[in-house]
């Protein structure tokens, strides 16, 4: 493998895209471009010999592919003067807007210092520009050396390339687009609205500066939270540990549910209730770009608790920490190297304490364990770990240790995890696991009801029905659809998290849960098999329903099933190229016709539907017909006149005979349920169209001439 992967992709980076890559012929992505280029480009090729300009461009190029890899981005080509690379493809991210702009910042700043040192090497002035857009592309089929096609849809790429150019030199531009995900995260400034080559219309860009330390909640926390929902017993039960941990009896609770279930709500709203006692409590997070980062939540733990977290003197980090071991205990002043090392102070005595590398990493762990077990005897303790399931092998470790000694100190430990991972000490008799469930509808319906609603009644029923209990995408669509007052599509954060969940599949999962999203949101699984390209399918059915995407609703006379979350399915069926979904529907209405022969009329409907969107026009009139027929024959004309229109649509202009039958029946349903004008217009267009059947035309005019009455 390694021989045939690009020098610049690291092995691990190659690892997980072979593993994740596409096996249908494309997909749809959203994803962050980025652009950089070297400003003044042109005269420093002048000022210096070609050699020395392949120096200074290898080391430039060196500091941009370390931020982009580090943040796990994938450079696209290389543009002779600079790069170009995609956040979210093929590696899919539920916050590639974020890793984009963090990447393009660590780039700047190991890039300044690239350029001071050219300055003093060289005597040469050295600076890139960087501009980002967020939008869709379509990535192709990815092949075994790491070679992929991506082609812009619209203007996503255009705009990035059109952004960095406008750049000044050293700085960030970033798109509208790409503003609306990253805001909350970075310090930005608007510039307002610049007129770019190729854009019609001035675009509105804005400047990034600096990074902000906040989570997807504190931003919720910062526009306003609505009133708890749903979760009041989940509330009540923390409240019974916590006086179990204040008697005290040690806990574990682990607060387990998808991306936006309310984790983070419920932890914030059981700190928010035991503020103001004697306890104490310190939190940190893990971070998907930290996941390798040794210690990275222990350290997240230790700065929230000295408070050093914000404190750039490296004195007063020094004193805070002496401080806080002396008040817990001044018997601990062993473990305050340790503590000091973990924080980044230097710690002199580590160099004098004789033990090897093993022994002084088995030393540190024991000196945190030993200071949280101290602090807990003075008073009670809240530890808040949340997204564990990016936690590190050290602070795993650490976490287990401390396990081991909770059960009679006052420590509750609180963590928040997506399901699939599984806690090293989830069989302590300690340990409680809480499962959060969707919302009811009425829990859902407060909800919006407290955002003010989508902007009409029938949109705030979209939002139930699409939401299904999720606390953040009732949120998320209730504000997208005020805003934009379409359903058509979804907000790009709810767009990201569910297409990030599918794209961390194995490839033959995916596979098949893409072709039964073509499917519907319920299907029976003999379809499925019948469609899926995938050897064996019902294994795979029974992973993405352990998997909570997919549930059981059937078992006799056929087993069915249906997506868990509506969301789920529209992302699915959104990510595959329109080619192959109408390759696919064409499989399954054939599949249909052989698993129903004998009994077509009962599956017409599902018939017309996937011929309608195939490439087969012919049969998606035949069918479309034969669904309004039906219809008609049950008297339910309004859902006829709706098949019969949609055939006439596809079927232009000719042949004629069958587009007057079309016409004419259209005109028969319209008057049927109420709509006489649509009936005339309709008889009226098909009247040209039957010259030679004087009879056929007689008997239209004296149905338009009784419309009239």
């Amino acid at each position: 493998l390694a021989a045939r992967l690009p020098g610049y992709t690291p092995r691990h980076l190659a690892e997980k895209i072979l593993t994740s890559r596409g096996a249908l012929e494309g997909e749809h992505k959203q994803v962050t471009v980025l652009f950089a280029d070297c400003a003044g480009f042109t005269d420093l090729a002048r000022a210096i010999d070609p050699e020395a300009l392949h120096d200074v461009m290898d080391g430039c190029f060196q500091h941009l592919l370390a931020a982009v890899h580090r943040w796990e981005g994938t450079v696209n080509q290389f543009t002779g003067d600079g790069v170009m690379a995609l956040f979210g493809a093929p590696i899919a991210h539920e916050d590639h807007a974020v890793r984009a702009v963090a990447a393009a910042l660590a780039a700047q700043a190991e890039l300044r210092g690239y350029a001071e040192e050219l300055r003093r090497r060289r005597g040469i002035e050295f600076a890139v520009r960087i501009g980002l857009n967020t939008g869709p592309v379509v990535v192709g089929k990815i092949g075994d050396d790491l070679r992929m096609d991506y082609t812009a849809q619209g203007e996503t790429v255009n705009l990035a390339a059109r952004l960095q150019q406008a750049a000044p030199p050293g700085a960030v531009l970033v798109s509208e687009a790409t503003h609306r995900l990253v805001s909350g995260y970075f310090v930005t400034e608007d510039l307002g609205e610049v007129r770019l080559k190729g854009f019609d219309e001035p675009v509105r860009h804005f400047l990034v500066t600096g990074r902000r330390r906040r989570a997807r909640f504190d931003l919720a926390v910062e526009r306003g939270l609505t009133p708890l929902a749903g979760h009041g017993r989940h509330l009540a039960f923390l409240g019974e540990c916590w006086r179990d941990v204040q008697g005290g009896r040690g806990q574990i609770v682990s607060v387990v549910g998808d991306p936006g279930s309310g984790k983070s709500r419920l932890v914030w709203e059981f700190r928010r209730s035991i503020a103001g006692t004697d306890a104490v409590a310190v939190e940190g997070r893990c971070t998907p770009d930290m996941a390798a980062a040794p210690f990275h939540l222990v350290i997240e733990l230790l700065q929230d608790n000295f408070a050093v977290r914000e404190t750039p003197d490296e004195a007063e980090r020094h004193r805070r920490i002496e401080r806080g071991v002396a008040a817990v205990d001044p018997g601990l002043a062993w473990a305050v190297p340790y503590l000091k090392h973990l924080l980044g102070v230097p710690a002199e005595d580590l160099a004098r304490d004789g033990l090897e590398e093993a022994q002084r990493r088995r030393r540190m762990i024991e000196a945190v364990r030993a200071f949280v077990l101290r602090a807990a005897e003075r008073r009670p303790l809240l530890v808040v770990a949340e997204d564990i399931q990016w936690i590190d092998a050290n602070s795993e470790e650490f976490f287990r240790a401390l396990a081991d000694g909770l059960a009679a100190h006052r420590i509750l430990v609180l963590v928040t995890y997506r399901r699939g991972y599984a806690p090293p000490w989830q069989d302590r008799s300690y340990h409680h696991r809480l499962a959060l469930e969707p919302l009811t509808r009425a829990d859902a319906a407060r909800m919006v009801e407290a955002l003010g609603g989508a902007g009409a009644p029938a949109l705030d029923e979209v939002v139930l029905e699409r939401a299904e209990g999720n606390p953040l995408f009732v949120e998320e669509l209730t504000r997208y659809l005020r805003e934009r007052g379409a359903a058509d599509h979804l907000p790009d954060t709810v767009q990201d998290l569910l297409a990030a969940r599918i794209d961390r599949l194995s490839d033959p999962l995916k596979r098949l849960l893409q072709v039964a999203a073509v499917l519907g949101r319920e299907f029976p699984l003999n379809l499925l098999e019948a469609v899926a390209p995938v050897a064996d399918v019902p294994a795979g059915v029974a992973e993405l329903t352990a998997q909570e995407l997919l549930r059981q609703t059937a078992v006799l006379p056929e087993p069915s099933y249906a997506f868990s979350q509506p969301l789920i399915q529209q992302v699915a069926y959104q990510g595959l190229l329109a080619r192959t979904r109408a390759e696919l529907h064409a499989r399954a209405a054939a599949a249909l016709e052989r698993l129903w022969a004998g009994r077509l009329d009962d599956v017409v409907e599902q018939l017309a539907e996937h011929w309608s969107r195939s490439s087969d026009r012919a049969s998606a009139v035949r069918h479309l017909r034969l669904a309004g027929d039906r219809a008609r024959r049950l008297f339910a004309f309004r859902e006829a006149h709706a098949y019969y229109a949609r055939a006439l649509a596809l079927l232009g202009d000719d042949p004629v005979r069958e587009r007057a039958e079309l016409l004419d029946a259209v005109g028969d349903c319209a008057l049927a349920h109420g709509g006489p004008v649509e009936a005339l217009a309709a008889w009226q267009e098909a009247l040209p169209l039957l010259a030679g059947d004087r009879g056929w035309a007689a008997d239209v005019h004296r149905k338009a001439a009784a419309a009239s009455w």
